[in-house]
């Protein structure tokens, strides 16, 4: 374990005031924030508007979040800060302008933009009072009022809670969910990276993948996809990257080189496999593979980048590789959370997982880089760490393209992708799939 480093706190969600009251739901949040408040009549925290729409009952209501400020108060009477805020009773509102609810007025004011406000409340009244309602309401009204199915009981016991809200997006859209094409999908924050190189997210890729094929093949017959479709960044647009699903034996070869990966730089880096460090120089090392030739080749802007955060002065090659360096190791924590959904209980699997569950919090995966150099101030110096990373890759290209140049003149099979892991150290550029390995 890294000593003496600050705020590396790894505290689970637990450990937080408002843990105990996360519950995550397989779908829009807001029916659900609406069915509690329909059931309680508590307020909603939010800067979404939308909820106003919902059904809340006669006293569920909303507090705008930009609306909190501080509050004055008498320190005398009070024995803590006080705040207040815009507290908004869609029924109470609804009910001084003479509907039933405020669904009309967001109809109207949808269609009729610039119409004044007393003449779109006259019209949301007619609407309000038809029998007949006009074209398109009915559909418009229908997401508003639509009730959740599951209550908080049966959610807990029902659907994962410990999931990342990407990650339990994917997870729910299992056997029910499908766009057009009939493939997963899977959105990706866009991270703070040099727009005008490859998104940094092509970093980890193998291992996202990884994920998504053990996923699929925990799905019956009649779930099963061929692909996973990924929404990235390219230039400045999003779009759709496709990604191909493994067999069972694809992924038992993944995992093998991943744990021997794992293992081999734990002993090369002397690093605790639980520090956050350690998961730094592994992914320094994976991007090595992805990208040879990349920033990390220059070994005194990469002392600079772990020591200070950033090289002498902040460019976008230092940000793009910390982006990359997020990029690897979240594809790694989705690995991780994605496995423990399979049920799969081989010993490989497991060993996987295990290793996985060394990764730090998000919170400190996703850090910004003059925090990430804190992670290194421990009792071996950055240029101790730098220098064993540089040895480590080195090493591994060196016997590695041997290995490979040996092993391509006995291979004959040109339609099998080659094995991974090659002397151990886990090669991810070979260990790309060549060809869609499904099912």
């Amino acid at each position: 374990m890294v000593k003496n480093v600050p705020d590396l706190s790894t505290a689970s969600l637990s450990d937080f005031p408002w843990g105990d009251a996360v519950v995550m739901v397989p779908g829009e949040a807001d029916t659900y924030c609406a069915h509690v408040a329909r059931l309680t009549g508590c307020a909603i925290l939010t800067n979404d508007s939308d909820l106003l729409l919902h059904d809340l009952g006669k006293r569920g209501s909303v507090v705008l979040l930009d609306s909190i400020e501080p509050w004055t108060y008498d320190a005398s009477q009070h024995g803590h800060p006080l705040i207040r805020a815009l507290r908004l009773c869609p029924d109470q509102v609804a009910r001084r302008l003479g509907l039933t609810s405020l669904l009309p007025l967001a109809y109207e004011l949808k269609i009729h933009p610039d119409t004044g406000l007393k003449q779109l409340i006259q019209q949301a009244k007619d609407t309000d009072d038809s029998t007949e309602h006009k074209p398109g309401y009915c559909q418009f009204a229908e997401e508003y009022q639509s009730s959740p199915s599951l209550d908080q009981e049966t959610l807990y016991e029902s659907y994962p809670q410990h999931l990342d809200p990407r990650i339990s997006e994917l997870f729910s859209l299992r056997g029910r969910i499908r766009d057009s094409s009939g493939q997963l999908c899977m959105y990706l924050v866009v991270l703070n990276e040099d727009p005008a190189r490859q998104c940094a997210w092509a970093q980890g890729k193998l291992y996202r993948s990884m994920g998504y094929s053990a996923l699929n093949l925990s799905f019956s017959d009649d779930e099963n996809c061929d692909f996973v479709d990924e929404y990235v960044r390219r230039g400045s647009r999003i779009t759709t990257d496709r990604i191909s699903l493994g067999n069972r034996e694809w992924l038992l070869l993944e995992m093998n080189s991943l744990c021997l990966l794992l293992d081999t730089v734990h002993l090369q880096s002397e690093l605790e496999i639980a520090s956050p460090a350690y998961w730094r120089i592994l992914a320094l090392y994976i991007i090595h593979y992805e990208q040879t030739g990349s920033a990390i080749n220059h070994t005194e802007r990469l002392r600079r980048l772990l020591m200070l955060g950033y090289g002498d002065n902040l460019d976008w090659v230092d940000v793009h590789l910390i982006a990359q360096m997020q990029s690897v190791l979240y594809s790694l924590r989705i690995l991780g959370q994605l496995l423990g959904l399979t049920g799969f209980i081989d010993n490989l699997t497991l060993r996987t997982r295990t290793l996985l569950d060394n990764l730090p919090p998000l919170s400190i995966l996703i850090r910004p880089g003059h925090e990430m150099a804190q992670e290194f101030r421990t009792g071996c110096s950055v240029n101790d760490h730098v220098d064993r990373l540089v040895k480590l890759m080195g090493k591994c290209s060196d016997e590695d393209s041997a290995q490979y140049v040996a092993r391509s003149h006995t291979d004959r099979d040109d339609s099998v992708t080659p094995p991974t892991g090659m002397n151990g150290f886990g090669d991810v550029r070979a260990s790309r799939p060549t060809r869609t390995l499904a099912n």
